[in-house]
Formats: structure tokens, sequence, C-alpha cells
């Protein structure tokens, strides 16, 4: 009996011997190129499949989206479960859309409240961190047999004294200004996140040194999901400094304008020569927006202020997926003009 996941890669494999390409997968419905292992030349913008989908609900919705708003194909997000994977892949691929980029790790299902994945970076949790590995494992594992080479990789979370809500809260009030409540109050917390970048370096060096040797026997990629604020690992220069240290392997950034916007809103943006190289350094490139320090949006329904994510900041690499990303109420109007967008 032939299993599902057999089905996929047989119909993947039969993609690449019509391409005619060695290093690459050729979607005709589209006249694209997927890029496989060595093969940069060309890029695919991507619909993000938490505009639709959510742990199994809306594949034939999500997959309709990204058809009809002119998307060559679909992100896997991290609103997915492993046993999401072959039945998302399998949609896409008979809807003439590919499926390059998956996040990592990605648990069974939904969380439910007031629960989380284990975090491959977690600092004081040695058991938290081989239990995000194995799920890394996992993920991969699900992935790349079914032709799927990038995954975005989050790697977890610092626990500071304040947290993310009064900062918000400040924010909201606009009370960042100096000698303000909210300006004391993130200058604390970038003092106590700094004073932790040690530590969280070590812990994303665990993370790397268990998954990347994983990644390179499959041939994958990582890309680094960056921080959007101090609550959250890699920071902008940990991150870049982390890519330098494993440049040997296949590991890059996840870039993410909203992310980029976000750390801007909080006057903590990475100088125009680091978001340079972390530009440079981008294996993915996520296209969306943030209003104020929310990211998540469309792009254009971001800040009227801040510029259109798209064309701000640094040039997009040739040759490296494009992910579109945005709310799971966007309309599908909205989702094709931020496709328009990007170019």
């Amino acid at each position: 009996m032939i299993t599902v996941n057999q089905a996929i890669q047989e119909s993947f494999q039969e993609s690449c011997q019509t391409s005619g390409q060695k290093n690459g997968v050729e979607n005709h419905s589209k006249g694209v190129c997927i890029p496989g292992p060595g093969h940069h030349s060309c890029a695919v913008i991507l619909c993000a499949s938490e505009l639709r989908f959510s742990f199994g609900a809306g594949l034939s919705r999500i997959v309709r989206l990204a058809g009809e708003a002119g998307f060559e194909g679909i992100a896997i997000g991290p609103s997915c479960g492993r046993g999401d994977v072959a039945p998302l892949i399998a949609a896409s691929l008979s809807a003439g859309l590919a499926v390059p980029v998956v996040a990592a790790p990605l648990g069974d299902g939904p969380m439910g409240t007031d629960r989380r994945l284990p975090h491959l970076g977690s600092i004081d949790d040695g058991d938290e961190r081989r239990a995000a590995v194995a799920l890394f494992q996992g993920t991969l594992e699900a992935a790349v047999p079914l032709g799927v080479r990038f995954f975005a990789v989050t790697l977890g979370e610092v626990s500071l004294h304040a947290t993310r809500a009064p900062l918000a809260h400040r924010f909201a009030r606009r009370e960042l200004d100096e000698d303000e409540p909210g300006a004391r109050l993130l200058a604390a917390v970038i003092e106590e996140r700094r004073a932790w970048s040690g530590r969280v370096i070590d812990a994303c060096r665990y993370a790397l040194d268990r998954i990347l040797p994983m990644a390179e026997r499959r041939d994958a990629v990582l890309a680094l999901e960056i921080a959007a604020d101090p609550w959250a690992m890699p920071s902008p220069r940990e991150a870049l400094a982390l890519v330098d240290e494993y440049r040997n392997g296949p590991i890059g950034v996840v870039w993410d304008g909203a992310r980029m916007q976000a750390l801007g809103a909080l006057g903590i943006a990475p100088s125009a020569d680091r978001a340079g190289s972390l530009a440079v350094a981008a294996k993915v490139w996520r296209a969306n927006e943030a209003v104020g320090i929310e990211t998540g949006y469309l792009l254009g329904s971001g800040d009227p202020d801040g510029g259109t994510a798209s064309t701000q900041g640094p040039d997009r690499p040739a040759g490296i997926p494009i992910v579109v990303a945005g709310p799971a109420h966007s309309t599908a109007d909205e989702v094709a003009r931020a496709r328009i967008l990007v170019g």
C-alpha cells in the first residue's frame, strides 16, 4: 500500500524529472523555479499558511487563496502541526503550488491556553532543549522528503523582570520620550537583556550544535528568526554573530520587515550597516509590516508613516523565497494587494 508521504514524494520526483533541472524543480503552472540544493538563480513568492490555515482547518481555503492571489507557493508557518505538513504539501502540489519553506520546530497540534512549544534556546532547562531538538528533528523528517529545503527556526525567548505588557502600555500612551516612565522602563529592559546576551548566545549554540548537523545531512537550510523585541532571541547582533560563527554551515536569517519596523519603533533597530549584513545573510525574506510594536500586518496595512516594508530597508537578495504574511482575518483583496506590492 502506498502511503500519503510516498505518493507526495513520487509527485515531487516527477516534477524534478519534468523540469530537466538537476538542482531545482520547475513549477510549470506558474513558470517559476523552486530552488534546490546549490541553486539560487530564482525566487518564489509564497503565501503564509497562517493567512487561512490553522492546525488542520482551512486547507482548501489557503490553497485557493494562494492560487487566486497569484502566489507561486505556500510557506508553512507555526500554526501548523507536523501532521499538517503532508496534507498541505499534497494539496499545494495538486494546485501547482510549491512549498519550499516550513517553520521549525513544529509540534503535534494546538498547545492550548498558557502552553507553548519547548524552546530550542532555553537557557536554564536542559530537558526543554532536548525536547525542542526532538521536535525539530521530527519536523525535518516530515518535510525534507517532500521537497522542503528552507526551515525558519525559532530559538526561544528570555525571561526578564519586566514583561511585555507594561512596555506595550507605555508605548500606546506615547510615554517613551526621555524622562517619561516608559523610557525608564525601556532602558531597564534593554540593560537587563544585554546582561543576558552571553547566556543567550551559549543557549543558541547548544541548539545549533545539534540541529545544524541534522540540516546538513538532509541538504536543508536554516533561517534564524530574529527577535522583534528584547524578550526574544536572538537579537539582530546575536543573530549576525551566530551566522558568522557557523558560516561554514547552511545557515542564515529570516529578514522580517515588520520586526525591523517594531525594533525601530522602540528605538533599538539595527544600524544601517548591521541591517545590510542581516539582509545579505537572509535565506528567507518575510514581507510584512508593523503597527507600532505589533508585527504581522500585510504590506500596505502597517503604519502609514513607516513606509512600506517592500521598499524600505536593504535590498532583497536574489533567489531566496519571499513570504507574504499577515493576519488570518485579511481579506482576499488585501492579500492580493500585498502580493502585488512585493513586485
